[in-house]
């Protein structure tokens, strides 16, 4: 769980500081300033950080925590890969299809596909 996590803004990657206090290379860095690593970097994190808290605070009843990217940095893919992540942390938490039913993920509810029953 991080320190500190600040929210970014279109042209600055969020402020990190995990609980070691050591912040990436990348954080709170203009996106003129990120270099390959950097943008490597924010790729590893979007996934692996999201999904450690989309699954805490699932498992611990938290509020969600809030996307620190905003959705205009880097054309919105950091956002979009974090929430994905997010997102995936949560079901996975609890394993179960009814979690992603209640949390909108599963596509059989919005293309109203039921499960067919299979003879043995």
């Amino acid at each position: 769980m991080p320190a500190i996590l600040l929210s970014g803004d279109p042209e600055h990657a969020p402020i990190y500081i995990p609980d070691s206090g050591l912040p990436p290379a990348w954080s709170g860095k203009s996106i003129y300033e990120l270099t390959k690593t950097d943008l490597d970097a924010i790729a590893n994190f979007t996934m692996n950080e999201a999904y450690e808290l989309g699954k805490e605070d699932f498992l611990e009843d938290r509020h969600e925590t809030p996307n620190p990217f905003h959705r205009r940095f880097l054309m919105g893919v950091p956002r979009s890969i974090f929430e994905t992540f997010y997102r995936r942390g949560q079901v996975l938490a609890v394993g179960s299809f009814s979690a992603s039913h209640d949390l909108g993920l599963s596509e059989e509810g919005s293309h109203g596909y039921q499960p067919q029953a299979v003879s043995l």
